[in-house]
């Protein structure tokens, strides 16, 4: 979506057999792919309509985040399915709660109150038991816990799909993301859990502007993809 002039008056929805779809006096939007902009449910369509209604005389599509990921979800995750899939597979067999300090022991410890009761609960959702390492040296998880990961997105919506894999490539982490949109961990929680490393650096050496201003973005991408999600669970 490029900016440009908003050209309309009134956003309604209309309920057609396979969701609801948002018009713009009277006629359906369409993806960027130029597909129609269909919603799963009422209440993903309600937000996205909403987004829609408070433009101004420009449409800023970075102010309509839940448009965004509606477009990707048909456009890009939709047709790509597999593809998303092993880019999450893969994030979780190099998972970032799976890779620990060997030192200092203060953040060996922060890193195991936060992450190991996360890897507990991702195994029992998902069968899962991916094994956490010390040090930097790569880890190979079983092909056992792969497959039951696969599984388990196997059984996500297209929808649902799109925010975790929005939500796992902001985090840094698939194990931290399944966990978000779960409404496992709030997103404050999340994101501080995605963070130990990060904050344990700003207070050995300080604070980097861009650093900081970059994180803050992510963590909203994160915010948007697990409200995004969370409008989805009634259908899967």
């Amino acid at each position: 979506m490029t900016q440009r002039e908003r050209f309309y008056k009134s956003v309604t929805l209309s309920e057609i057999e396979n969701g609801v779809e948002i018009l713009l006096d009277g006629r359906r939007v369409r993806t960027p792919g130029k597909s129609p902009l269909v919603l799963a449910n009422r209440d993903i369509a309600e937000a996205v309509a909403e987004e829609w209604s408070r433009q101004e005389k420009e449409i800023d599509p970075l102010s309509m985040p839940l448009t965004r990921l509606a477009n990707s979800a048909i456009d890009q995750v939709a047709p790509e399915r597999a593809k998303v899939t092993d880019q999450l597979v893969s994030y979780a067999g190099s998972d970032l709660t799976c890779y620990r300090a060997d030192e200092p022991e203060t953040l060996q410890r922060t890193q195991a109150i936060k992450w190991d009761p996360l890897l507990d609960w991702f195994h029992e959702e998902t069968g899962a038991r991916l094994v956490p390492t010390a040090g930097i040296m790569p880890l190979t998880q079983s092909e056992q816990a792969l497959a039951a990961v696969r599984e388990a997105l196997d059984r996500l919506s297209v929808q649902i799909l799109t925010g975790l894999h929005v939500a796992t490539t902001s985090a840094g982490s698939m194990v931290i993301g399944f966990a978000g949109i779960h409404g496992r961990l709030s997103t404050d929680e999340a994101w501080e859990t995605a963070t130990i490393d990060e904050r344990w650096q700003r207070e050995k050496w300080g604070t980097d502007a861009e650093a900081l201003k970059r994180e803050k973005a992510l963590r909203q991408d994160f915010a948007d993809a697990v409200r995004f999600a969370a409008l989805h669970h009634s259908n899967g």
